[in-house]
This record gives C-alpha cells, structure tokens and sequence, in this order.
C-alpha cells in the first residue's frame, strides 16, 4: 500500500505544476524538476532541467494565460519512485483573442531527492485539440505569488457584480 504522505505529496507536485502554468512562474516549474528530469511532448523530448524550463520559457510566451487542470489520478510508489497517469484539461487563450481546449495524458515517473517529490520523467500525449475563435472574457488577476497565499486578504471578490451579469 502507497504511503498517504508520499502520495499526498505527489498531489501536491502536480498542483504546483499548474499553478505555475497559470501564473508563468518559472522558478515554480523548475522547482517541480529533477536536474536530469526528461520531459516528451510536441514532438520534443527535453533532457535537464535547464533545457525543460528554457523550452518551457519559450513554449509559454505564446499563450495570455493556461489554464491546467490534472486530475484522474494513478499512482503508484514504490520507495523512493513512482509512476502515474494523469488526465489533463487545459484551457489556453491565445493573444488574438481566441482560444484552445486541449485534453491530454501524462505519463510520468517521479523520484524523491532529499526527501521531496520531482518529476523524472513526464510523457504527454495530446489526445484533443479544439480550437476557440472567442475565449471568452479574461478578468485580471493579481500577481498571486506561489500557493496558498491570498496576495492581498481585504481586496474584493474579482470581478464586480455588474462586469458578470449581461
């Protein structure tokens, strides 16, 4: 039986992954990585963890803002190792106002370094792909900062009432 701890932790990797996706923070994303992490996707596979931010880095500069979300979960540990699949949807607004739906899978094998969950290996397969003329209205969002800190406690909710209603 897996350790609760080790796959809470494991979670909590795949959350900070995303986080980092929607808030462009680079030093969050690499922090998720092993110095020799590999990482296949689009046709590229990227060895290093100096290689998979800076395609990373580049890779990002062509979306507003990307949404992730990774769920259905399976994981599997083994000591210091795992493996696991992952759904994933993504919803990416493109500059011009328009948008993509992405659905994929990760595969991925994961090591513990000093006593912290890292990605290995990550292996994506993009099994849909839906282009949007109109992504919708985008709302501004503070610099949050890494999870779970609220940047500012006393602000209102985001956005007014009368920007919502039609």
């Amino acid at each position: 039986m897996n350790n609760v701890a080790d796959e809470l932790a494991l979670r909590k990797l795949l959350a900070i992954y995303s986080d980092a996706c929607w808030r462009k923070d680079g030093d969050s994303f690499a922090s998720a990585w092993a110095e020799d992490g590999e990482w296949l996707l689009v046709g590229q596979k990227l060895v290093g963890k100096a290689m998979i931010l800076g395609f990373w880095e580049q890779f990002m500069q062509n979306f507003t803002s990307t949404w992730q979300v990774q769920h259905t979960m399976i994981l599997e540990l083994d000591g210091d190792l795992g493996r696991g699949r992952i759904y994933v949807d993504e919803h990416v607004v493109l500059p011009n106002g328009g948008g993509m739906f992405n659905r994929g899978i990760y595969h991925d094998d994961y090591a513990k370094v000093d006593g912290r969950w890292l990605f290995k290996r990550r292996h994506f397969d993009l099994v849909h792909k839906s282009m949007l003329a109109d992504a919708g209205t985008a709302y501004s969002t503070l610099p949050y900062g890494p999870a779970p800190v609220d940047p500012d406690r006393n602000r209102p909710a985001t956005p007014p009432l009368e920007q919502v209603l039609p």
